[in-house]
């Protein structure tokens, strides 16, 4: 398991993506932690919107 566990100085457990919300651990400070959804839902957008070549 790659997801470190809760503590005092990491009190948010980073939860994986599981569904196509997107689910992000935002750093925001040295102490500022959190979860958010379809944070980047416009920049993912963008991308799938790009043709690619392989």
């Amino acid at each position: 398991e790659p997801v470190p566990q809760t503590t005092a100085t990491l009190p948010v457990k980073w939860q994986r993506v599981r569904s196509r919300a997107y689910e992000t651990f935002l750093i925001q400070g040295p102490t500022d932690f959190k979860m958010a959804r379809n944070k980047f839902k416009a920049t993912m957008r963008l991308w799938s919107s790009l043709p690619c070549r392989v």
